[in-house]
């Protein structure tokens, strides 16, 4: 036990090391980073699904974004063609 009164000079302690110093610092921007990709992904990455009545009308809105018409194909009537210059997707939905 130390004397409260005791006030001769104490040696000096040995001095950080820089990786203790810099460990926290590279931690927080790994967690940034991470957190910004994952943000970037899930909002790049959505995938809308419309029928097909809605994405006829909302044609020119959605330009080349993805999206995915909903039901089903009936079976051998898709037709696969072009009409004029634009591309057309052609078949029967059923529920």
């Amino acid at each position: 036990m130390t004397n409260p009164t005791d006030l001769t000079p104490r040696a000096p302690r040995p001095g950080r090391s820089g990786v203790r110093r810099w460990l926290p610092a590279l931690v927080a921007v790994a967690v940034v980073i991470t957190v910004v990709a994952l943000v970037w992904n899930l909002l790049s990455g959505s995938l809308f699904f419309y029928d097909a009545d809605e994405a006829v009308a909302r044609r020119a809105e959605l330009g080349d974004d993805r999206f995915t018409l909903q039901g089903a194909p009936i079976g051998c009537s898709i037709v696969e063609g072009f009409e004029g210059d634009a591309p057309v997707v052609a078949f029967t939905v059923s529920w």
